[in-house]
């Protein structure tokens, strides 16, 4: 799935489940760092949360949930919101809810 994602989109991402990463694809060791240090609170999103972004330490990433795991992937330029959009169609409409 992580590969079909970074066909659509052009960045890597990763699966985060109960707080740790469990798979990811085409991240920096970067990336993957600031994931870890934000994935800890994913856990306690409402049960309702669906897509978001978080920010910590300078560093953005946008996370959309599928099923049991979210899905998480760095925000590449200041206008976090056109990304989460775009995130939001490319993924969930055309990949995760077909």
């Amino acid at each position: 799935m992580l590969e079909k994602i970074y066909s659509v989109l052009g960045t890597g991402s990763c699966l985060v489940k109960d707080g740790e990463i469990i798979e990811s694809y085409l991240l920096s060791d970067e990336e993957v760092k600031l994931i870890e240090k934000i994935a800890k609170v994913i856990p306690f999103l409402p049960e309702k949360f669906k897509v978001g972004f978080f920010e910590h330490e300078g560093g953005r990433i946008i996370a959309i949930k599928h099923g049991e795991v979210f899905i998480c992937f760095p925000a590449r330029s200041d206008n976090v919101m056109s990304e989460l959009r775009k995130v939001e169609v490319e993924v969930y409409d055309k990949i995760l809810s077909p």
